[in-house]
């Protein structure tokens, strides 16, 4: 039986596969779902739940591939797009998380943020620690605050637009991460609801617990509002293959967050061109 390249859950999202061998299987995950073990119920948009729920069902994906077993090795915030590692067996996802433990795992992503960069590449190493104020909310913290390290590079400025393409690759994994340390360098990420400039709980609307968006009687998929995306990874894998790569499309991103208005000007332009 052919193998369909995504997993479908039951409100029929498709969530594309990026990798998959007999022990691992990489998804792209969609904006808005929540990596969260499947007994926390307090959400329709836990994306471990669905997955299980689709599994139990027997779904194409999972009846061709005979998933019976399919577990988050690492999470992403809500609101972040991109990589995320599944084990398909218990035994791999301890050998996996371990490489993530251990640090032993290069992770890549891209960040639009608001500004201009003016440093080509620099390291932060702010600790980072709960905010005493904000449930959910993270903040550098030089007392209390937990080590942690991200590299990041520059890749493309608009300055007409006043904003920056980032490369951001984390070596610890704090909560908030790269969320943070952007902000403190005064480049907050765009559509950010925690750390952006306004700093508003209104800033990003929310999406419904369903997980779908009916506009119209139309239901549209929840939509990128967080200009960050996790596009790469690469580890030597446990079961012997060295150097795995694994990574994401983000043409859609970077239309979406950094190209747009220039595209817009573009297609003015050239329509102007042809009047003329």
């Amino acid at each position: 039986m052919a193998k369909t390249p995504w997993i479908q859950l039951a409100n029929g999202l498709r969530i594309p596969i990026l990798f998959e061998n007999s022990a691992l299987m990489a998804i792209d995950k969609p904006a808005e779902w929540i990596l969260a073990p499947n007994s926390w119920t307090q959400t329709q948009r836990n994306l471990s739940l669905a997955i299980q729920s689709s599994i139990k069902s027997r779904e194409y994906w999972a009846r061709t591939r005979n998933i019976k077993y399919l577990r988050f090795v690492h999470r992403l915030d809500a609101e972040v797009t991109g990589i995320v590692l599944f084990a398909r067996n218990p035994t791999p996802l301890a050998k996996y998380s371990e490489l993530f433990v251990k640090r032993d795992v290069e992770k890549r992503y891209l960040a639009v943020v608001e500004g201009v960069a003016k440093k080509d590449e620099w390291t932060s190493r702010a600790p980072i620690a709960p905010h005493p104020m904000r449930k959910g909310k993270m903040k550098v913290d030089g007392k209390t605050g937990k080590p942690a390290e991200t590299f990041f590079r520059v890749l493309e400025r608009d300055e007409e637009n006043s904003r920056t393409l980032i490369e951001a690759m984390p070596h610890t994994g704090r909560t908030h991460q790269l969320r943070v340390h952007l902000a403190h360098a005064k480049l907050p990420i765009i559509g950010d609801p925690l750390y952006g400039k306004r700093d508003s709980k209104d800033e990003v609307p929310r999406t419904p617990k369903s997980g779908l968006i009916k506009k119209r009687g139309h239901v549209q998929w929840p939509e990128m509002r967080v200009a960050l995306r996790a596009v790469s990874l690469r580890f030597d894998d446990p079961y012997g293959r060295k150097g795995t790569v694994i990574e994401a499309p983000t043409e859609e991103f970077l239309q979406k967050f950094f190209r747009s208005d220039r595209s817009d000007k573009s297609d003015k332009s050239d329509r102007s061109d042809k009047r003329s």
